[in-house]
């Protein structure tokens, strides 16, 4: 049994080994998408007659912490980019999307004081030049809460929702609207509930499943601190029959307390009505079930971990049923030196498998890693450098990430992050091609030295083609690279 076990031990290993990424041709963009310090940031937008669009985000300088974003288009065909925009006009911006066969800006403007319109900007895929403006809808905001809009899609994108802070033309009254859209932004329902974030109540994560409901939890408050210890969750389930919620404080949990405090929350849809959630907060993974049905949350799960700020960059589903939570220890720091520049560390990664069946923790794996990055504002969708790319493969994961490569000045010897966050980005910088096993075992390969290849890894552009492969992108000034790798 043990040879057996080291010999297929051995076969993954040269496998993974023998993973290379296959370049293509260097290609020219317009814009150099590595030249700012104030928030760069990009997404893969799809596939249309063979060709992949992509867009990257900027923020445009501002003593302002509003969204106001410039983008740029790239056509990519055969791994190749065979056309690039320039930068767009600034927006209020929220999202963008393939919408209707062309690229679509969804962002927000201020009509009068109180009145704010949400629109859409279509571009061409031929030209990507501006074609035409359509207003989705426009509301009367409260002036206590301006601006206020929030917006999540599902992963295929073909539900979309916006909730806002808006005044009720038939109560007059202050309350949360959640609209929800189909692909191309026409409005399918919306549903309202009186909740009124004057009264330290803060929205927590929006999440929209396939065709399914919409997810979102709001914490309260008593504590005015900058980091405001919460008291209570409200958890709630939007569809088109309406709106259900699930109070924390209404539960017969042994301690109920520990649940709102998280960093960040994810939901898995179990059947109708029942999810289970996995919440963050510094050295503690929490894992319960809710049951809308049943109006009932599970005494939670507690799975330990490292000291940090753990952010859930992803949840995959295994070939074998299981699940696996994707965290990311990431530690933001503001320097008022620099036009309020955000000093943002990104530290390790932790993989949590759990059978959702039996509730266990199949595995907990540590990706270890450090990179650095210094930008004026948060990303729109993911800073182009320090978001890993997740996959799966049957019931394998697959990260690719960006680390420095000397880890043991910022790992501890219990093996949990060191604090310390630099001022400047990581400039020795190496690609990490990490596949983990459903036992939890992990095998590395180094994909890309910055040493020897000035080109830095794009994680947010990465994504699957139709055949499986996953393609792969690096950057250096104006000049971009794709690579394909087959898992």
């Amino acid at each position: 049994m043990k040879k057996l076990l080291f010999i297929v031990s051995f076969l993954f290993a040269v496998n993974l080994y023998c993973q290379n990424v296959q370049w293509s041709d260097e290609s020219k963009l317009t814009e150099n998408i590595l030249n700012s310090m104030y928030g760069t940031s990009g997404s893969y937008l799809g596939e249309v007659g063979n060709v992949d669009f992509y867009v990257f985000a900027q923020k445009v300088p501002s003593f302002f912490d509003f969204p106001e974003i410039v983008c740029s288009f790239i056509k990519v065909k055969d791994n190749k980019v065979i056309q690039s925009s320039k930068f767009t006009k600034e927006y209020m911006f929220i999202d963008v999307d393939i919408i209707d066969k062309k690229i679509g800006i969804l962002y927000y403007e201020e009509k009068s004081y109180d009145t704010i319109s949400l629109l859409v900007d279509y571009y061409s895929l031929t030209t990507f030049e501006l074609e035409k403006t359509r207003t989705i809808f426009s509301f009367i905001s409260d002036d206590h809460i301006p601006n206020f809009v929030a917006y999540a899609a599902s992963p295929d994108q073909g539900t979309k929702t916006i909730l806002t802070q808006e005044i009720n033309s038939e109560t007059e009254e202050s309350e949360l609207f959640i609209h929800v859209f189909d692909n191309n932004f026409y409005e399918k329902y919306y549903k309202s509930t009186p909740i009124n974030f004057k009264k330290k109540q803060y929205l927590g994560k929006i999440q929209v499943f396939n065709n399914g409901p919409i997810l979102f939890d709001i914490k309260s408050t008593h504590d005015v601190s900058y980091n405001p210890v919460f008291n209570d969750a409200i958890f709630y389930m939007v569809d088109e029959s309406g709106l259900k919620q699930i109070s924390l404080t209404d539960q017969s949990i042994t301690n109920p307390s520990q649940i709102p405090k998280y960093d960040d929350i994810g939901y898995i849809n179990i059947d109708k009505f029942q999810y289970k959630v996995v919440t963050s907060y510094n050295m503690c993974f929490r894992i319960f079930n809710l049951d809308f049905k049943n109006n009932f949350i599970s005494e939670p799960i507690v799975q330990s971990s490292n000291n940090g700020t753990w952010k859930i960059d992803n949840i995959l589903s295994l070939s074998n049923g299981n699940h696996v939570f994707c965290f990311a220890n990431r530690t933001i720091e503001i320097n008022t030196q620099f036009l309020k520049a955000r000093t943002n560390s990104n530290k390790s990664l932790q993989m949590i498998c759990l059978d959702p069946n039996s509730d266990e923790i199949v595995y907990q794996t540590t990706l270890n890693r450090y990179h650095n990055v210094v930008e004026g504002s948060k990303s729109p969708f993911g800073n182009l450098k320090n978001i890993p790319f997740y996959t799966t493969k049957d019931d394998e994961v697959i990260v690719i990430y960006n680390t420095e490569p000397d880890l043991k000045k910022y790992i501890a010897v219990n093996g949990s992050d060191k604090v310390a966050v630099s001022e400047f980005d990581s400039k020795e910088v190496i690609t990490i091609f990490a596949k983990i096993d459903n036992l939890g075992f992990v095998r590395k390969k180094t994909i890309l030295d910055s040493k020897d290849d000035k080109d830095k890894f794009i994680g947010v552009f990465s994504h699957l083609d139709k055949n499986e492969n996953i393609i792969v992108s690096k950057v250096k000034k104006r000049k971009m690279t794709f690579g394909i790798i087959t898992p």
